[in-house]
């Protein structure tokens, strides 16, 4: 299985639902209800891994600069900056970037890609979290 072309295929048929799989979130199913159900849902992921960091890794883990590598449609990735001072959100799937870029528009501190080169061209700092990567 190629997980590339799986990814892209995805990203273009169903992005929601390929990284929730939930009918309610499904593209004939998906409404402002769900979609923002969906970003909480990072929010509150997002709070427990910082939370088990600090209990269990560094109570005072406190990053500047996040990578959400296979960032999909943003959902870790806004949870991210609301945390962190910027975030780089990388994908294989232009499909997927495409709907981060619309659900980030109101967040200048992040930056997306496809590509490589833009983890080199922000990621500059010490403190970096390397996140879920499927």
């Amino acid at each position: 299985m190629n997980t590339d072309k799986a990814w892209k295929k995805w990203g273009q048929k169903d992005p929601y639902y390929s990284v929730l799989t939930d009918s309610k979130f499904r593209n004939q199913n998906l409404n402002q209800e769900a979609k923002k159900e969906f970003f909480v849902s990072g929010d509150e992921w997002m709070q427990q891994i910082y939370q088990h960091i600090r209990t269990f890794v560094k109570a005072e883990f406190a990053p500047t600069l996040a990578l959400d590598f296979g960032c999909g449609t943003g959902r870790i990735t806004l949870a991210l900056a609301k945390m962190v001072e910027k975030v780089v959100g990388i994908d294989i799937s232009e499909d997927m970037l495409e709907e981060a870029t619309k659900n980030a528009t109101e967040h200048q501190q992040i930056s997306l890609g496809a590509s490589q080169t833009i983890i080199f061209q922000h990621c500059r700092h010490t403190n970096l979290i390397l996140y879920i990567l499927l």
